[in-house]
């Protein structure tokens, strides 16, 4: 198992909800730090990535880990535009990982 970093990598640039499914149809804009941007080179054959976030937006003391996948509509080395589950406007991304199916299943 990989550990997770848990300072920011990225931040939640604009989170466009899609149609009455907006929950697990919506389209999010994530901004990559420069920290992150100097190490991360996006992969040429990059269709769907697994983020880790937390969402900094719940009023508990202790802030919610969440996981999704989401497939990617554009990239760059500054930012990455996802469609799949909403990430909270608030979250801050701790990890991005290529994901990786053992077959084509989309």
């Amino acid at each position: 198992m990989q550990a997770i970093n848990l300072c920011p990598i990225g931040i939640v640039k604009e989170t466009i909800e899609a149609g009455h499914d907006a929950e697990r149809n919506s389209e999010t804009i994530i901004e990559l730090t420069s920290q992150f941007t100097q190490s991360w080179i996006p992969p040429k054959q990059l269709s769907h990535l697994n983020v880790v976030y937390v969402d900094t937006s719940q009023s508990s003391p202790t802030p919610g880990i969440g996981i999704t996948t989401g497939c990617v509509l554009e990239r760059d080395q500054h930012s990455i535009r996802l469609r799949g589950e909403m990430i909270p406007r608030q979250a801050r991304i701790l990890h991005l990982q290529p994901f990786v199916a053992p077959y084509d299943v989309f």
